[in-house]
Order: C-alpha cells, then structure tokens, then sequence
C-alpha cells in the first residue's frame, strides 16, 4: 500500500492533492495499518472515514483503482486486510482464490514484498513486484509477454 503515497499525477486526476497523500499516510497506515492486517479494523470503512477528512468526494475503491490505473486491467481488488489475512501466508492466497472463482494462473498479485511475490508464484499466481520506479503499464507489458512465450 506505501506506494500508492507516491503515485503523483494520476492521484490528482482522481482527486487527491499532493498534500492529502501525506494527510492519507498519517491518518491512516501510521496509526492503523496494524490493526488493519490483522482484521481488527476494516480497510474499507477505515479509509472512507479518513478520505472524508481528506478528500470527500473521492471514493476508496476509486482511489485505489483508477489512481493506479488498475481499472484497465482488472475487476477488482481483495485486500488482505479485508479478508484479515496477512500475506505471504497461503491462507491470502488460497481464499482469494476461492472467492475469485478463478484459477490461481488466472489471478494477479501486485505487491511491494518480495516475499509476498514469491509465495503468490509458487501458488500458480502471476505476480510483479512493485517498486518505486514501477509501471503498471511496464508490468502488464512483461506479463504479456511471458504469456506470449509460455503458450
């Protein structure tokens, strides 16, 4: 989650000020992020409480969807923090996997820890490590291409 806090010209097409990214990371992740993973505070209606403050007009699953331009690519989003899972236990993966009604090698991980990659890899998933100078354009691109050479 830390870098959607620095993905800057699209979350100020979705609203969100530059300003109200720091707001965002000290209104939310500092102080609730743990008890988010755990499943002790929802995402969702934790980060609509704190976008109400910030950014009133800019929904959470618009923030997160079209602020990294994820609406392109996929349907949806599962959070672990929403299914109270903490990752890169298979527990995340296997019931993200259920609830999709997909097949692993149908599903993508987007993630900033290796760890986190390598176990959705090992479970059949397609997973791309984000990193700062991260696409998503450039990881959908060499996901692609994998495919294009594996099939």
């Amino acid at each position: 989650m830390a870098s959607l806090l620095t993905v800057d010209p699209t979350m100020e097409r979705v609203g969100l000020h530059p300003l109200a990214r720091t707001d965002l990371h000290r209104a939310l992740f500092e102080p609730h992020w743990d008890d988010i993973v755990t499943g002790k505070l929802s995402l969702e209606e934790k980060l609509k409480s704190v976008l109400a403050d910030i950014a009133p007009d800019l929904s959470p699953h618009r923030l997160l969807m079209e602020s990294l331009g994820l609406d392109r690519y996929c349907d949806g989003i599962f959070y672990s923090a929403a299914l109270s899972c903490r990752k890169p236990s298979t527990h995340f993966y296997e019931k993200v996997t259920e609830l999709s009604g997909f097949r692993p090698a149908q599903l993508l991980l987007i993630d900033d820890t290796p760890a986190n990659v390598l176990a959705a890899r090992n479970l059949g998933w397609n997973a791309v490590e984000w990193t700062k100078s991260s696409t998503l354009a450039e990881q959908i691109s060499k996901l692609q291409m994998a495919v294009r050479y594996i099939w």
